[in-house]
């Protein structure tokens, strides 16, 4: 998360992630599923500019972060049908937290946002562009209502409003990458490593419902063929391969217990896997979270660009060059910026 000051308001840079383990351990009683997932932030990202307001409003408006990155690939395109009324998170993270300050004090419910989102992550893409979004709106949303950031606060809000709001915010707060997120999601041990990696992400025109790739986990696909359960795997090599920054033990780790219903769902993705299985530079491929973006970790930066020049060619998918995501914790960006204002305010 990259936290600035641009015209005197608060901006927020949020990544999106990849999954690069993900398993569903089982349904839980209040509709959700257990899961252990291991995932990095990656340099594809969203930018949120808040502007704060007096008369209790909280409006959002959508534009492209860059010229034409929002533009559809087919008119059943659905990356960029993104609501921008009460149904977007970050609308729910902002009104959550105005709430919670309303609990002390009233004059609290007079407190407005004008927000501006930048999109540059794909919607149904299974890149938590919207779990992203939401954190950046609790850290924005704080530093402009209360002039602080307050990480409890935030992550008990994250929690009730997402499942993986709580990764972006915990691996921003800890300045780190990688992190093992596990019960819904909401439980977050971010994971120091010095691993850089180059990746590949390739999302098609189709994306992928989440709640029907789900909803197509049956239960045939946690027993083998005699109806006996399966063991779920396990993520250690993927954590080892993290800690070890063991990029060969990472590749071979990569797995997605989503990808067989999400293949069934959507028929681009046997073609891009294919495509992108059989090219040269690919260490590893697979689905991030319940899709429709497939990544790869690549040899190096060369052969990811001209993957991407490949699949750009074809203007059928949209295709990044994408890095893992690194930057300093919040509170040492707010702290940068704060002893910034006061040098030049000393200093007229």
């Amino acid at each position: 998360m990259l936290v600035e000051v641009k015209d005197g308001n608060w901006a927020i840079t949020v990544p999106a992630k990849v999954n690069l383990f993900l398993e569903i351990i089982g349904k839980r009683a209040d509709g959700y599923h257990d899961l252990d997932t291991v995932m990095s932030s990656i340099s594809l990202t969203d930018q949120l500019l808040f502007s704060p307001r007096s008369d209790g409003e909280i409006l959002l408006a959508l534009e492209p972060l860059t010229i034409g990155s929002c533009e559809k690939l087919s008119p059943e395109d659905s990356a960029w049908d993104i609501p921008i009324d009460h149904r977007n998170l970050v609308c729910k993270a902002l009104s959550a937290l105005r709430e919670r300050l309303r609990l002390n004090n009233s004059a609290a419910s007079r407190l407005g946002m004008n927000v501006v989102l930048r999109k540059g992550i794909p919607a149904q893409a299974g890149l938590g562009g919207g779990s992203a979004d939401a954190a950046a709106a609790l850290v924005g949303g704080m530093l402009a209502w209360m002039g602080k950031y307050d990480h409890p606060m935030a992550s008990e809000l994250a929690a009730s409003l997402g499942s993986d709001i709580n990764f972006f915010l915990d691996t921003a707060n800890a300045g780190l990458t990688y992190a093992r997120c596990t019960s819904r999601g909401e439980i977050v041990n971010a994971i120091p490593s010095d691993l850089a990696l180059d990746y590949l992400v390739v999302h098609p025109q189709m994306g992928c419902s989440t709640k029907a790739v789900f909803d197509r986990l049956s239960s045939s696909s946690r027993q083998d063929r005699f109806g006996k359960l399966l063991t779920p795997r396990s993520s250690i090599s993927t954590l080892q391969g993290l800690a070890n920054n063991d990029k060969e033990l990472l590749v071979a780790s990569l797995w997605n217990r989503l990808s067989d219903p999400a293949f069934e769902l959507n028929p681009w993705l046997e073609k891009i896997y294919t495509i992108i299985d059989s090219s040269p530079g690919v260490l590893g491929v697979t689905l991030s979270g319940s899709g429709s973006a497939l990544f790869a970790i690549m040899r190096d930066e060369q052969a990811a660009k001209g993957l991407v020049a490949s699949f750009a060619a074809e203007n059928l998918y949209r295709a990044y060059h994408v890095k893992d995501w690194r930057s300093a914790t919040i509170v040492d960006q707010v702290n940068r910026i704060g002893s910034r204002e006061q040098t030049v305010s000393d200093n007229p």
